[in-house]
């Protein structure tokens, strides 16, 4: 994790910052205990014109840090991309392929790591996208969809 480095570089709100990673901590916890591979913590930046990504993770799989390091350089703005879509919408978002979904960005170093799926859920706070977690993933299932959910609802309450 290049944090350090990319927080300088990119200007994000510092107040809660210590909140959104502290939560990205007990994702990490979730994607070990369901088995899913990648991760990421995007917030709005200082501007609130993007969304910027502060924080991934991977497995131990080595094809997923190429995304890893890539995505802190990718910014999102409403409606663009999967991270747009969530953040526009104020929901979740499914792609169930993201070979076949020319909104998802990013397919070509994704699908290096055989991550298909991709899955946005966002953190609100008065009615408000504070920040979106987003996953790739081999597939999801129905209780994936059921913790999804649950990080919604529960980590919105944080706020």
């Amino acid at each position: 994790m290049n944090r350090a480095i990319h927080e300088n570089r990119v200007k994000v709100h510092p107040v809660g910052l210590f909140q959104f990673h502290t939560i990205f901590k007990q994702i990490i916890y979730l994607c070990h205990k369901c088995e899913w591979a990648y991760s990421e913590l995007w917030i709005p930046d200082k501007d609130e014109r993007f969304m910027v990504n502060v924080d991934t993770w991977a497995n131990s799989d080595r094809k997923l840090g190429k995304i890893s390091q890539l995505s802190p350089y990718f910014k999102f703005a409403k409606g663009i991309g999967l991270i747009g879509k969530v953040w526009d919408s104020s929901d979740i978002i499914i792609i169930e392929d993201i070979r076949k979904d020319k909104s998802f960005l990013r397919t070509e170093v994704a699908s290096i790591g055989s991550l298909f799926c991709a899955v946005g859920v966002p953190i609100m706070q008065n009615s408000q996208v504070r920040a979106i977690i987003a996953f790739l993933l081999t597939s999801h299932t129905e209780k994936d969809q059921e913790v999804f959910n649950s990080i919604k609802n529960q980590f919105s309450e944080f706020f």
